[in-house]
């Protein structure tokens, strides 16, 4: 399981990776309402946290998306206040 939090975020959000690939290298997508890519981050292998800045983002709704090596992938909504 993945979690962003705090959702709706500010300035910034951390990733939690409960998932049993933690020792994989990990690739965080963040997509504009419009499906734009806006931000592309590796989370280290066997790192279940990660923290992501997003000062200067707009309010609004994004995507996101969490792409491990094999092809596997989890995605869902992160709101900006």
């Amino acid at each position: 399981m993945v979690t962003l939090n705090p959702n709706p975020a500010h300035d910034r959000f951390v990733v939690h990776d409960y998932s049993q690939q933690v020792q994989a290298e990990r690739q965080l997508r963040l997509f504009s309402g419009t499906g734009a890519l806006l931000l592309q981050q590796v989370l280290p292998a066997g790192s279940a946290e990660a923290t992501i800045v997003i000062v200067g983002f707009a309010p609004g709704l994004y995507f996101w998306e969490l792409r491990w090596p094999d092809g596997h992938r989890v995605a869902g909504r992160l709101l900006v206040q």
